[in-house]
């Protein structure tokens, strides 16, 4: 299987743009913000959990 980096390339495009859009609003919101960074971390560890890397001899906790 190989990995078309022009399609990851767009899809992390596609995320900073989100990602951007989603902090704007919450500024505009007047929300706390490292209450958000703190929310983004943990869906980052939900996607980390969800597809571990065992390329590097990762180990499941």
């Amino acid at each position: 299987m190989s990995t078309d980096m022009q399609q990851v390339r767009e899809a992390v495009d596609e995320l900073e743009r989100a990602v951007q859009v989603f902090t704007e609003k919450c500024i505009e919101a007047g929300a706390y913000l490292p209450g958000i960074a703190t929310r983004l971390r943990i869906y980052a560890d939900e996607m980390a959990d969800r597809y571990p890397d065992h390329t590097n001899g990762g180990l499941d906790t």
